[in-house]
């Protein structure tokens, strides 16, 4: 009971170091489900799933389960090149040198395959405008969707005016960047459409292999070329030189996190972060990464970081980064418990041997050293709410301490739920509603108005004025005592005991439930 926490901390550490030393990369792949491992493109939807793209293909996933469009759902091919989202929540999805496209909508497929769309052309990008025309660039032809119905609006055989359009970046309404595998960049307007710039090898100094282009958050614009880099503002190109090898150097994919790093997906040389300012960090093969040639990245709403490959399938890299602090930084104990962050910034550190406080990366000062602190909390006014062997309550900005529990029943708290545990016992809003003598009751949590209760003898649930159920997934027989419990979101929780990380997910009428073994 007294190393939840402790326990919960190793184990991660144990999982996540295995993959890489800086960061967690989960790997999504065939034996997953994954229909193919060879991947193109990938964006996210509204509706928080990610489309991607393949020659097995369109395929929807939602981070557990895969939904896979093909040619028998009606799709006009297998080998699908790019995927687009429009404003209504409409996928469109272009195939791989054949004629026409393809739009889903609530599942269902419709083809598209117009007299105007009568020759083999590729989608390589588009951009709805703020009227809800829809533009579509192909390899020598730029297309328009308006009143439902397609329009050809620019066709060219001139490699050096207009071919292979990779990418897109918005100016404003009216006006984009196209990136070119073979002329640099192409600045263009709308309506009327018209190329009126070419920003290449000649005029700007870039090189006119240019694979992608992003606007960051303060306005700047970057181009992907084979071989560096170029940040572009105020018409003024500028170079960066990026620590791969040159040839490995072709930067296909470019988004930005919410620290306002970029994020580098280079066929050859795996995933690159960049502060802009600061050292360049190199993720591939050698450090977690199941392949260094990557099509496509994406920055999704959680800051995790997807990455398509050329032959092996989805990457996702989480934020977990590793800064170690010890005694011999000036803890008073290497035996952690608790972790939670003052108003201020100031990080709290919980042990057996009271609460460190970390200020600007240093250890600052320690006290109460007297006690051994097992759970941390903030609630939603930021006060500090702490459990040890004496009891649980808050401690003040001054570490003035309010035990509110002097006869210690309880040590385990969620205030954002109000849910506080003991060995035996569960108490909600101040009201016991669960007590066993015989059951270790570590830790619980509400899914809607159900209570899961864990213990020594599996997962239990109580719903209003119904009996106890046991989880059936989490059998008595072979589901050890749980450690601890965290819950990540409102219908996700992970528990761990010495043996396992377990995953559970609120499905409203059911749980997922996926296990994981810790590695030795």
């Amino acid at each position: 009971m007294t190393q939840r926490l402790f326990i919960l901390f190793t184990f991660l550490c144990s999982i996540f170091l295995s993959y890489s030393q800086e960061y967690f990369i989960e790997k999504v792949d065939v034996k997953k489900g994954l229909p193919n491992n060879q991947l193109h493109n990938l964006i996210q939807a509204k509706d928080n799933t990610l489309w991607l793209t393949s020659f097995y293909g369109l395929t929807q996933y939602d981070g557990t389960s895969f939904k896979v469009y093909t040619e028998e759902d009606g799709l006009i091919s297998n080998h699908i090149l790019n995927v687009f989202e429009d404003s209504k929540g409409r996928i469109w999805a272009c195939p791989w040198n054949r004629k026409g496209i393809n739009r889903i909508e609530n599942g269902k497929v419709t083809t598209f395959n117009d007299s105007i769309l009568n020759t083999k052309w590729m989608m390589n990008t588009a951009y709805e405008d703020n009227k809800g025309t829809i533009w579509f660039f192909g390899n020598n032809a730029v297309y328009k969707y308006k009143n439902n119905a397609f329009e050809l609006v620019y066709l060219s055989e001139d490699i050096k005016e207009y071919l292979h359009p990779n990418n897109v970046s918005v100016i404003n309404d009216n006006e984009l960047y196209l990136t070119q595998m073979e002329n640099g960049v192409i600045k263009v307007t709308l309506e009327p459409f018209a190329i009126t710039e070419h920003i290449n090898n000649d005029s700007h100094g870039i090189n006119n292999i240019c694979y992608s282009t992003f606007k960051d958050r303060d306005g700047r614009f970057w181009f992907g070329c084979y071989g560096a880099i170029y940040s572009f503002e105020n018409d003024v190109m500028i170079e960066h030189k990026v620590p791969i090898e040159v040839d490995k150097c072709r930067i296909w994919g470019i988004d930005e996190d919410k620290e306002g790093n970029l994020w580098l997906a280079t066929y050859g040389g795996g995933v690159v972060k960049w502060g802009k300012k600061d050292k360049f960090t190199i993720i591939n093969s050698k450090n977690g990464l199941s392949d260094d040639y990557c099509y496509s990245i994406l920055v999704d709403n959680e800051n995790n970081k997807w990455i398509a490959t050329d032959i092996a399938g989805l990457n996702k890299i989480g934020d977990f980064s590793f800064q170690y602090y010890t005694t011999l930084s000036g803890l008073e104990s290497d035996l952690v418990f608790a972790i939670t962050q003052k108003e201020n910034g100031d990080m709290l550190i919980g042990s057996d041997k009271g609460f460190s406080i970390i200020k600007e990366d240093k250890v600052d000062a320690t006290v109460h050293n007297n006690y051994s602190i097992y759970y941390l909390a903030k609630d939603e006014n930021n006060e500090i709410w702490y459990a040890s062997e004496t009891g649980y309550g808050i401690i003040k900005n001054n570490f003035e301490i309010t035990n509110l529990d002097p006869a210690n029943k309880y040590n385990f708290i969620d205030p954002k739920e109000g849910v506080i545990t003991g060995l035996s016992r569960v108490l909600k809003n101040k009201q016991e509603v669960f007590f066993h003598e015989f059951l270790i009751i570590p830790c619980a949590f509400y899914f809607d108005d159900v209570l899961y209760i864990a213990t020594n003898y599996g997962l239990i649930k109580q719903e209003t004025n119904k009996k106890i159920e046991q989880i059936k997934k989490l059998p008595n027989d072979n589901f050890s005592e749980v450690s601890t419990m965290v819950k990540i979101s409102n219908n996700e929780v992970l528990l761990s005991n010495p043996n396992e990380l377990v995953y559970i997910k609120n499905l409203g009428d059911s749980l997922a439930i996926k296990r994981f073994q810790a590695r030795n």
